[in-house]
């Protein structure tokens, strides 16, 4: 009888043993269902923006979260660039950047054509000294001469000489 009764109950410790392993794994197990859930969750987050319904709102590490945020931010800044825009995505000095830069864009607009106009005065007053140059020439060549060469301007000589 001392034999039945001590292998009852090592049978009964076993049993309590391996109950307990077992509840012990189904425990692990559900928690680890539960981590990968909300991985899963964190994940799908990252990827579309959205946060998954099976996911808790503090599923994801918050530094994490707030790198990804940064980034698409980023990158709608940069789209927003690059259709000749600003986005409110943009950090305040990319803001001032483009701000500075349709403020230098105007400024050059207004040099160009400062320059052009600039350019034409000076065309036109070239233009205006060779034509005189010219009439100057023309006066003096049909001038009247002395027999030594020496040109006798009289007062029809210098009218020509000097009207506009």
């Amino acid at each position: 009888m001392k034999i039945t009764l001590g292998f009852m109950l090592v049978l009964v410790v076993s049993w309590f043993a391996a109950f307990s392993w077992a509840g012990y794994q189904s425990a692990q197990n559900l928690k680890l269902k539960n981590e990968a859930a909300q991985q899963a969750g964190c994940t799908a987050y990252l990827v579309t923006g959205t946060l998954a319904e099976s996911a808790g709102s503090g599923s994801c590490d918050h530094a994490l979260v707030a790198l990804v945020n940064t980034a698409r931010a980023s990158h709608r800044c940069d789209q927003a660039l690059l259709l000749d825009g600003v986005s409110l995505d943009c950090s305040f000095a990319v803001q001032g950047l483009f701000a500075q830069k349709g403020d230098l864009q105007t400024q050059l607009q207004t040099t160009v054509a400062d320059q052009a106009a600039a350019i034409a005065r000076a065309e036109a007053r070239a233009t205006a000294t060779a034509q005189r140059k010219t009439k100057d020439a023309n006066a003096l060549a049909s001038a009247p001469r002395q027999p030594d060469g020496l040109i006798v301007c009289d007062t029809d000589c210098l009218r020509q000489r000097f009207e506009p």
